[in-house]
Parts: structure tokens; C-alpha cells; sequence
């Protein structure tokens, strides 16, 4: 059944058994692995309060990961999502002081955008689908968001991605899909696929090379 979470620092945190497990108005911190696990859903609920998960976050199979309350999150460890939804509302998502991963078999959406928050990298190893409809950007020349084997990313915002730091997207095969219904510039990088998909013009910024289709 549903329950809400108490304010604390946690090392490891399991939301387990069914119903959603809120987090209500509080600050929120995990220092080890956030897991998902039965049929629970995890929802963030209210924008009172930071919440940052510092390890690994897993969602399981038959699990869900929502914030409805389209809060800010902050994340440390990267996200393995395996479960029936990962939704992380319009609020900024930040991956920041170290390189991590999206990795799992289950779509992930984010709704706002998405920031690689200094020198690291974050990974795209999701072997579903990976959208993200608002603004993918770095804070630093270093930062860099790699397309890995396998992975699709959907990108919906106008602006370059990755307009600070670097996008990689040549692991064979990836996909990179400019999906905005609208217009959308491309970042000059060398892609394996790359899909133009949406309506209106999709607009080169420089030279770009495409490997693969």
C-alpha cells in the first residue's frame, strides 16, 4: 500500500511491497543504492526540499519511478531502469561528481532538461529508449553525454545538445533521433544513425559526418 518517507539521510534505501511510496515534503539524501523492488512505485511528490541520490538508483521489473511534482533531482551513481516507467517530470535532472550511466531494458523519459554538471561523463547504455525532451547540457568543456552501443536517444529540445561539452555518438550502432515537432539545430558530430524525425527544419550547426543511415 502507499506510504510516505521520512526525512532523513539514508545509506541504503529499498521502497518495496506495492502502492507508491511517496516522499512528501522533506530533503531526502541516500548515500548507497535506491532500489525499487516488488510493484512498488516510487513518486516524487512535493518540490519542498532537495533530493539527491548519491549511489546507484535500480528500478526493478514490474516497478515505477515517477515525479509528479516535476522536482529538481540531483544523482551521483546513475540510473539502472528495468522497470514499466521511468518518468522524471519537467524539473532539471543534474548528473554531477561522477561519470555515470543510464543503463536497464526499460524506456526512461525526461521530460526537462538534462545537465552533466561538470569534468564526467554521463553514459547512455539503456537498450530501450532513452528521451529527453528539454535541453541536454554540460556545465564544462569536459562535460559529455555518450550515445553507447545499442542505444537510442530521443532528443525534443531546439537547442544544440550538448552546446558545452562534447556529445558522442559514434559507438556501433546507436541512434540519435531529432524528434522535436518543430525546428531543431544538430550538434557537428560523427553519428552512427542519425533520424530526423518531428516536423519543421532540422538544421545542421556545422559539419557532420553519419556513418551508419
Amino acid at each position: 500500500g502507499a506510504q510516505t518517507l521520512k526525512a532523513a539521510t539514508y545509506h541504503h534505501l529499498t521502497l518495496s511491497g506495492s502502492g507508491t511510496k511517496s516522499s512528501g515534503a522533506i530533503t531526502l539524501q541516500v548515500n548507497g543504492t535506491t532500489t525499487v523492488t516488488g510493484t512498488a512505485t516510487f513518486n516524487i511528490s512535493s518540490t519542498t526540499g532537495t533530493k539527491t541520490f548519491i549511489g546507484p538508483v535500480v528500478v526493478d521489473a514490474n516497478c515505477s519511478w515517477t515525479n509528479t511534482a516535476n522536482e529538481p533531482v540531483t544523482f551521483r551513481g546513475g540510473i539502472t531502469h528495468n522497470g514499466t516507467t521511468f518518468s522524471s517530470g519537467t524539473g532539471l535532472q543534474t548528473f554531477d561528481t561522477n561519470s555515470q550511466a543510464l543503463a536497464g531494458t526499460s524506456a526512461m523519459s525526461f521530460g526537462g532538461a538534462v545537465t552533466v554538471a561538470g569534468a564526467i561523463s554521463l553514459t547512455n547504455n539503456n537498450s530501450n529508449t532513452v528521451t529527453i525532451t528539454g535541453t541536454l547540457n554540460g556545465t564544462a568543456g569536459g562535460s559529455s553525454f555518450v550515445n553507447g552501443a545499442n542505444a537510442t536517444l530521443n532528443y525534443g529540445a531546439t537547442a544544440v545538445p550538448m552546446a558545452t561539452g562534447v556529445l558522442t555518438a559514434s559507438a556501433s550502432p546507436n541512434t540519435v533521433n531529432y524528434s522535436r515537432a518543430n525546428t531543431q539545430t544538430i550538434d557537428a558530430t560523427t553519428y552512427h544513425h542519425l533520424t530526423l524525425s518531428g516536423t519543421s527544419a532540422k538544421t545542421a550547426a556545422a559539419a557532420l559526418i553519419v556513418n551508419g543511415d
